[in-house]
């Protein structure tokens, strides 16, 4: 799955004027999540990246994007959007959460899950994670099981 995940986020990354890549665009962002892979949850959860470079870090907005995924992947979109969050904000856990919470309840446990994994997967242990969870709304704190 790592080697997968590589490859989304070297192509959601790429810069569009230097180093374009040609499986993602300005006009079909999600193009490389079209493709036949058993690995598009990796896909649609990396996708945000590329929605947050193109439009300056707009996480409601990336957030309301992800409604245009195919609902059998919006949560992982959603979750995505926590991560990149949660990689911007890295010392403000409550500005995340503030942002998660911004588009509905629906969006919220997702979007807190995937910061959370974002936490865990940073220094590859559960401690920060934890004491980012103690610090959330007590309503947040479920996410931090998933």
């Amino acid at each position: 799955d790592a080697c997968y995940s590589g490859v989304y986020m070297e192509n959601f990354n790429a810069d569009t004027s230097l180093h374009p890549s040609r499986f993602v665009s300005l006009s079909d962002p999600l193009r490389s999540c079209k493709m036949s892979s058993k690995y598009l949850d990796e896909c649609y959860m990396l996708a945000p990246i590329y929605f947050l470079n193109q439009r300056k870090d707009d996480f409601a907005g990336a957030l309301r994007w992800c409604d245009t995924t195919p609902i059998i992947y919006q949560q992982k979109c959603f979750e995505g959007v926590g991560s990149q969050t949660a990689r911007r904000y890295f010392t403000k856990p409550k500005e995340v959460e503030k942002i998660c919470m911004s588009q509905g309840k629906q969006k919220t446990a997702s979007c807190i899950h995937g910061m959370i994994k974002w936490y865990k997967e940073y220094d590859m242990t559960t401690k920060h994670a934890a004491k980012v969870c103690d610090v959330l709304e007590p309503a947040n704190r479920q996410a931090c099981e998933m």
